[in-house]
């Protein structure tokens, strides 16, 4: 990790996001308050070689760079997977690409700035944090897309476990015996509340017949994936509704378990998903009742990640400046 610096006040930063799916960018300063703002992002599909990703992230930081209404002094990016301390996924189910890949030297060659990578859910947390809950005593974070990433800040820290490992719920096993995940067991969490698990679950239902409104929706768009499903939520569709419905319990049964486990004051949302705000909330607030015990003595707070959808590179870019 190289070591950021403070340049300039304010401070424009890079930060880039990395999923199975989409690989998003963007510049981001700070407000005289200290709150980080959005400036410019952009996104392209996820390579599916290493050399491919590697030269998309080089592009992507020298574009933002030029882009950059001031010189930008530090760059950060979060990759879903397994980040080790050296910043090197170790393993990563949705990005194999990035296995045992050095992504920091390139970039650091290409724009001569402190470079930091992390886990994508990691970066989120630590923006969560120091945005929403600078107080709290242990803060999750869980990041819904094509997996299921995890981040843990307990006071004020970033736990990271012996191997810099902690905080990753996604393959933690919620339904023995249930669909398989892309990691090869069965049953994981991400195989039944990840945004890719939203999809499968509104195809199912049309393929059983079940589901007419969905299928219509999926006629139209050619396709059905969960931004079909919570489409047809905010426009009032019960097909949409009853696989929202099933998909937020399986949500609200990971949350419980790491309640009972951790016993945060806060969980943050993220993800795509995280655009739904209070249709998401107090749906899976709804399913937590009854499934974590004492809940409604715990002094809980479940919100949905600052900055939306954008939060994970929101997060990257302030961990990258910060070199949290």
């Amino acid at each position: 990790m190289v070591s950021a610096r403070l340049l300039t006040t304010p401070p424009h930063l890079i930060g880039l996001d990395l999923g199975g799916t989409k690989l998003a960018g963007g510049v981001v300063t700070l407000e005289p308050d200290g709150a980080a703002r959005l400036l410019i992002e952009e996104r392209v599909p996820t390579p599916e070689s290493s050399e491919a990703l590697v030269s998309a992230m080089v592009g992507m930081v020298t574009h933002l760079i030029g882009a950059s209404p001031h010189q930008p002094v530090s760059v950060g990016a979060g990759i879903a997977g397994h980040i080790g301390l050296d910043g090197v996924a170790v393993q990563a189910a949705n990005t194999p690409m990035t296995v045992g890949v050095d992504l920091v030297t390139p970039l650091v060659e290409a724009c001569s700035l402190p470079v930091r990578i992390d886990n994508d859910a990691n970066v989120v947390a630590l923006a969560a944090h120091r945005e929403l809950a600078p107080t709290a005593s242990a803060l999750v974070a869980v990041t819904f897309g094509t997996g299921i990433g995890g981040g843990l800040v307990v006071g004020g820290e970033l736990w990271r476990g012996a191997a810099g490992l902690a905080g990753e719920p996604g393959h933690m096993i919620v339904a023995a015996g249930g669909p398989k995940c892309r990691c090869g067991q069965r049953g994981c969490w991400e195989a039944v509340a990840s945004g890719n698990a939203l999809g499968a679950a509104a195809r199912r239902a049309v393929a059983a017949g079940g589901a007419p409104l969905l299928a219509a929706r999926a006629t139209a768009a050619g396709r059905l994936e969960g931004r079909e499903v919570t489409e047809g939520v905010k426009a009032g569709d019960d097909d949409a509704r009853r696989v929202w419905h099933e998909w937020t319990g399986w949500v609200a049964v990971g949350l419980a378990n790491l309640i009972q486990v951790i016993d945060p004051d806060v969980i943050v949302l993220g993800g795509g998903v995280s655009a739904m705000g209070d249709l998401l909330l107090d749906s899976v607030r709804d399913h937590l009742q009854g499934m974590a015990l004492a809940l409604d003595a715990r002094r809980l707070s479940l919100v949905c990640a600052p900055g939306g959808p954008a939060a994970g590179v929101v997060g990257a870019a302030l961990a990258g400046w910060t070199g949290c």
